[in-house]
């Protein structure tokens, strides 16, 4: 219980400090590629297994 106090202080300071948040505006993005995984489509299309 103590700690959750704890937390919802912290958010609040960070909120009432940094209305901008802690990023600053700016979202966190993980690098990703943008091809598909084609031995997970070709997994799929060889057991007949339908996603109904």
């Amino acid at each position: 219980m103590l700690s959750d106090v704890a937390l919802a202080a912290a958010m609040l300071l960070i909120i009432l400090f940094r209305p901008q948040g802690i990023t600053g505006g700016h979202e966190l993005e993980l690098p990703r590629d943008k091809k598909p995984i084609s031995g997970l489509e070709a997994s799929t299309k060889n057991t007949g297994i339908s996603h109904v």
